[in-house]
């Protein structure tokens, strides 16, 4: 990893797929990373909307952050004898099926060294404390974490609601047993209760992406890796909560590695994506194998297939990293893909009504990504044909910069550098690591390093309203709540009306103690 520019190596913030940040404890071993250990994947895919994006949008002004409550003792960072475990904790995910009511979830690592799933929410506009999520402790290794190399990496926990009080949370486990290195939970909240988390029946290595379809609670759909070993045959696999009751894991036919991004618009309709796993493929750079697709379509899965058209931009590998469905049949993925001179350059691809359109790059990137590395975080979609999407690039000095693309009746206009990040980002590096769209406009958030210190990563927030993004700003109140210290956003989410959330971490500069927040717009 010599190589690789220094913001890199710092958190930026995507659950797979989107990728996240290294730094964070993760137990999901490299080898389950279908691409990679050390990307992006946040909440806020978009759900369904009405109307036309012509509203206030995430135009309205943001709140101070706050530390997430009941996270101060999970601050603390342990560490093991050993000295093997990188250890450390985060807030990964936040989603927001309506204004001031949220779910969002992370995870820590205990004194005793067992690592934890946690759960908080926001209800009638107050943000409850953060708890481990019911029965994850029972599932935890009991201290084993510390006798066996751990990574660190992207993937804490990811959650997805359906309404408000009614969500459903994916995230992984250390198993007891040391010849598995982790097992995947899930969990179900139903009236702002959480029920018991609970293993995944079947053949599962890792879950790494869930969706539930608006307004159908109980019919949420989780995704990930099946894999025997650090060297096994590797396939996808979905399963799906019917009534409140998850089945058991079930293969995709045809997929040969994970299954990292998904969205659900409706109950019995998702589109699912990912990339395949091919042994020895450099750190951290995407794509790994072949990105594959794979829909259910009145509750059933067919087989992955490849996605339209990307064979004639690739030299063979290539990679989905998000999707978002506005409705049934009018979807968007992006992702990866190595071009014919190995460069890593990034596509997008549109379903219409039912019809797939071909997979293009996103216009105007290859003449910023001159560094040849890119990265597609997130595309969200507000209405069908109106879609953003935004990650990062390596400019010609090997400078990582964040860029955002939007997609305006089915058209997508040119990537463009997030507006105001050059000025912020002096000779520093920037990332757009979430990004969430309503038919009112979108929001999306990242951090960039730069200013009086310059190797000092600050989270800042941007919005879109009619096409247009406005200028990043600083996430208000972040700089008294840690002053001097690293910070960053993990994770964006706007309600259909346009009211949104984000929620990131920050390095406290006396503790070094990674540390939680959240911002909500007013």
């Amino acid at each position: 990893m010599a190589d690789l520019p220094k913001g890199l190596l710092r958190p930026v913030a995507v659950l797979m797929g989107r990728w996240r940040a290294a730094g964070w404890l993760v137990l999901v071993p490299c080898f389950a990373m279908a691409v990679g250990c050390g990307g992006l994947h946040a909440a806020g895919s978009g759900g369904l909307a009405a109307g036309t994006r012509s509203g206030p949008a995430a135009a309205g002004s943001w709140g101070r952050a706050r530390q997430v409550p009941g996270t101060e003792l999970m601050s603390r960072q342990y560490a093991g004898d050993d000295g093997k475990a990188a250890v450390g904790i985060g807030i990964s995910s936040v989603a927001c099926p309506a204004p001031r009511e949220c779910a969002a979830s992370g995870g820590y690592v205990d004194e005793t060294f067992n690592f934890l799933v946690i759960v908080t929410g926001q209800h009638s506009g107050q943000w409850a404390d953060a708890v481990p999520a019911p029965g994850a402790a029972g599932l935890a290794a009991n201290g084993d974490a510390a006798q066996s190399e751990m990574s660190s990496g992207p993937f804490l926990s990811e959650v997805a609601c359906s309404s408000a009080d009614n969500c459903a949370l994916a995230g992984n486990y250390q198993a007891p047993d040391p010849a598995q290195d982790t097992r995947p939970l899930l969990a179900i909240e139903r009236a702002g209760v959480w029920g018991q988390a609970q293993p995944v029946s079947g053949q599962a290595t890792a879950v790494l992406t869930i969706s539930c379809p608006p307004g159908a609670a109980g019919q949420c759909v989780a995704g990930g890796l099946s894999q025997a070993g650090y060297s096994g045959p590797a396939s996808g696999f979905v399963v799906t909560e019917s009534r409140g009751v998850w089945g058991r894991a079930q293969p995709v036919p045809g997929s040969t590695g994970a299954v990292t991004a998904m969205s659900c618009p409706a109950a019995g309709s998702c589109l699912a994506g990912g990339s395949g796993y091919l042994a020895g493929s450099d750190y951290p750079v995407p794509p790994y194998g072949t990105a594959f697709l794979a829909s259910e379509n009145g509750g059933r899965w067919g087989p992955a297939r490849p996605v339209p058209g990307l064979s004639r931009l690739t030299s063979g590998k290539s990679a989905v990293d998000s999707i978002s469905c506005a409705g049934v049949g009018d979807c968007a993925v992006g992702g990866a893909f190595k071009d014919l001179t190995g460069r890593v350059q990034l596509f997008v691809a549109d379903e219409r009504s039912g019809v797939w359109g071909q997979a293009q790059p996103v216009p105007g990137l290859a003449a910023l990504n001159m560094g040849g590395r890119a990265l597609l975080t997130q595309v969200s979609c507000g209405l069908p044909g109106d879609c953003a999407a935004g990650g990062w690039y390596l400019d010609q000095k090997q400078l990582q910069q964040a860029w955002v693309a939007t997609e305006t009746d089915g058209r997508w206009g040119r990537a463009e550098e997030v507006p105001a990040t050059a000025a912020l980002n002096a000779r520093g590096n920037a990332a757009l690591t979430s990004i969430s769209c309503t038919a009112a406009g979108c929001a999306a958030g990242g951090w960039y390093t730069g200013g009086a210190r310059r190797h000092t990563q600050t989270a800042f927030l941007a919005t879109e309203r009619r096409g247009t993004w406005r200028a990043a700003t600083q996430v208000p109140g972040l700089a008294a709540l840690n002053p001097g210290g690293d910070t960053f956003i993990t994770a964006v989410s706007c309600a259909p009306s346009g009211w949104c959330a984000a929620v990131g971490d920050y390095i406290d500069a006396a503790s070094t103690e990674t540390r939680m927040f959240v911002v909500t717009q007013r």
